[in-house]
Parts: structure tokens; C-alpha cells; sequence
């Protein structure tokens, strides 16, 4: 019983959810009273939870000991849910060629015959979500056009099976993509989208709909309003860290709106907020840093210390194998010193050339067209 309320209560409450934690505790203390194994149902919602606190050590613990049971026993539904623990712990850390190697093992071994258990043991459907965050992954990577048929696969089998925490995970991860990709018009779809099931989703998307609805807000011009609700689901006491990755995500996406409002002294509080120390998610650390660098030298700040935090930016993004976030960091680098007539403009110029030259499926991204430009002018 402890095991089976888990699940429910964490889709109402979130899994920074005192009651879910106290459940959690129990169902392990009653396990080891009776000298049984704890349920894999309940060490997945523990690995969620850990990853939600940032504690990726015992997340990738669990997730590894879920698949390795599973491969012993046969058990697929323990190896899916196994990927898909060690695929979010890596994509939260900004492994992304791990993740990606994680979310297309999930995929593979998934049976859709399995799909009513893991949707009453577990909450969600693996297929839909790890094709989803596959998506997210694959635009990292340098992979665009996959990442959009990814995407696309995901919600359309969200669609057919018709379960709203599965699905309202795969519109909230859309929208994550339209937002890199600079598709407003997407994002003001998938927000629609989660507008229209809003009494069907659960804690975690609700949270992510509210600020998606502001970063639509500023898109639309009415900047205060759109910060301003971007900003409450971050400091809302209520709203606690409900799924992994969540106020990370937030985050982000008050960059982006301080971006589209053109705001660089908000924009640089909002980069010192996601680059604080003890931060464990690493997603967006070299994006952060980039746009650290632009609303530094929007503000007048000296060449050096922009240029300092650009390469910043380009080192974690190398470390990361976030192709994507890469050109546009070498993007910033080459415009920086070609807007100040900086010596080292023919070096920036090879660094971009060599980063685009080893994207060619981003060859039709905005990032390949702006890169190509600042090109031309050297």
C-alpha cells in the first residue's frame, strides 16, 4: 500500500513532497522489517526524488541496480525504468551523449504490452517521455531535425494513449525545445496545449505551464506581467523543486524572457541566479555563461572580463559535447571582438568555422545562419 500511494501522490504533490518523502521512508523501513526487497516501483520514485534534490550519486545507484535486476530477472519493466533513471540523471548533468545512449536503450526495450504497468506502478509512460527528453537531447547534441521528429513522435503517441501526467510532460518538454529552437509560434502552441488540459496535469507540469504562459506573456509584450509570473513559480514557497530539473528549467526560461525583452540588467541578476554556487543542474551552465557574457557587454563591462566569461561558456559546452550550445558561444566570441576591433578576431573567426563545420545537421538552424554572417564580415 505504501508503495502503490507513492505514485498518485507524487502526481498531486510533487516529489518535493514532505508526505511522499515520509511514505518513502516507511515503505524502506517496513521492507527491512520484513526482510524483503523494496518494491521497483518504490526505489524508481526514490531515484526521483534524489534527482530532484540534485543527489544524481544515488539516482545513477539505484537506477544501474533497477536495470542490472531487471536483466537478471527479465524483467523489462525494470530495465526501461533502469535507462530512464540513468538517462535524466546524465541529461541533468549535462552528459548528453550518455543521456541520449540511455533514452534510445529505454526506447528500444520498451513493449508497449508493459505499458498499463508502467503507467500504474510508475505514473508515466517511458516510450512517450524518454522519446521526448531524447528530443531535447539530440538538439544539444547538434542534431536539430531529429530532435523535431523526436519530438513530433512523442506527442503523437501522447495523443493515443491519452494519459494526462504522460502527456503533459511531453507538451512541457516541447515547448522546452521550441524555446532553444526560437520558435515562438511552437512555444504559444504547447502552452495552448497545456492550457487547455490544465485541470489534468499534474503538479510538476502545472508549475512549468504557469512559466511557460509568462515567457509567452513577454513574447507577446507585456514584459512586467510575463516576468513577474516567471519569477513566482520560481519563488512561490509552495512551489518547491516537484520533479527533477524543474527550477532549473525556470530558470532558463527567465533568460530567454529577459533576452526577448531586450532587459540586460535583469538578464545579468537572472544569469547569476542559474550559475550560483551549489547549483547541481549543469543543462544550461555554458547557455547561462554566454548570455552572462552578452548582458555584460550590453552593460559596457571591460572586453576582458565578456571575453573571460565566453570562453567560459565555449569550455563547458566542449566538455558537455553540446554541439548547440558551442556555436553559439563561438557565435558571441567572434561578434564580441569584431563589435570592439579585438586582436584576436581572425582566431575567433577559425574557432566558429571549424565549430560549424563539424554541425552540418544544424546547417539550417538561425545559430548556422547568424554564425554565417558574422563570417562574411571578417
Amino acid at each position: 500500500m505504501l508503495t502503490a500511494i507513492q505514485t498518485p501522490l507524487a502526481a498531486v504533490e510533487g516529489y518535493s513532497s514532505g508526505r511522499l518523502a515520509e511514505v518513502q521512508r516507511r515503505g524502506l523501513e517496513l521492507a527491512a522489517r520484513l526482510r524483503v526487497e523494496p518494491q521497483p516501483a518504490l526505489l524508481l520514485a526514490l531515484a526521483v526524488a534524489s534527482l530532484s534534490r540534485g543527489d544524481f550519486q544515488t539516482a545513477r545507484r539505484l537506477g544501474g541496480g533497477l536495470r542490472a535486476d531487471g536483466e537478471r530477472e527479465g524483467d523489462e519493466v525494470r530495465v526501461v525504468g533502469g535507462e530512464y533513471l540513468l538517462g535524466i540523471a546524465a541529461f541533468w548533468n549535462g552528459e548528453f551523449a550518455t543521456a541520449r545512449a540511455h533514452f534510445e536503450q529505454a526506447v528500444e526495450r520498451y513493449r508497449p504490452e508493459q505499458r498499463p504497468a508502467h503507467l500504474l506502478h510508475y505514473g508515466l509512460d517511458p516510450e512517450v517521455v524518454c522519446t521526448s527528453r531524447l528530443g531535447n537531447t539530440l538538439w544539444f547534441l547538434g542534431h536539430p531535425d531529429a530532435a523535431g521528429r523526436a519530438r513530433d513522435d512523442a506527442l503523437t503517441l501522447a495523443e493515443q494513449i491519452r494519459h494526462p501526467h504522460t502527456r503533459g510532460t511531453a507538451l512541457v518538454f516541447a515547448a522546452m525545445l521550441a524555446v532553444e529552437l526560437g520558435d515562438a509560434a511552437l512555444v504559444r502552441e504547447h502552452v495552448a496545449a497545456l492550457t487547455a488540459s490544465h485541470r489534468e496535469l499534474s503538479r510538476p507540469p502545472r508549475v512549468h505551464r504557469d512559466a511557460l504562459a509568462g515567457y509567452v506573456e513577454v513574447l507577446d509584450g507585456r514584459v512586467p506581467a510575463g516576468m513577474a509570473r516567471i519569477r513566482r513559480s520560481l519563488d512561490d514557497p509552495a512551489e518547491g523543486e516537484h520533479a527533477p530539473g524543474l527550477h532549473a528549467s525556470m530558470r532558463r526560461l527567465l533568460l530567454a524572457a529577459c533576452v526577448a525583452a531586450g532587459d540586460a540588467r535583469a538578464g545579468l541578476a537572472a544569469a547569476d541566479r542559474a550559475l550560483e554556487a551549489g547549483e547541481p543542474v549543469r543543462t544550461w551552465e555554458s547557455e547561462a555563461r554566454r548570455l552572462r557574457g552578452e548582458f555584460l557587454a550590453a552593460l559596457g563591462a571591460p572586453g576582458e572580463e565578456v571575453e573571460a566569461e565566453l570562453r567560459q561558456a565555449l569550455q563547458v559546452a566542449r566538455r558537455q559535447g553540446a554541439g548547440m550550445l558551442e556555436l553559439r558561444a563561438a557565435t558571441s566570441l567572434l561578434r564580441h571582438h569584431l563589435d570592439t576591433g579585438g586582436r584576436q578576431a581572425a582566431q575567433a573567426r577559425d574557432l566558429l568555422a571549424s565549430v560549424l563545420e563539424r554541425l552540418p545537421d544544424a546547417a539550417e538552424t538561425r545559430e548556422a545562419f547568424e554564425a554565417g554572417a558574422l563570417l562574411t564580415r571578417c
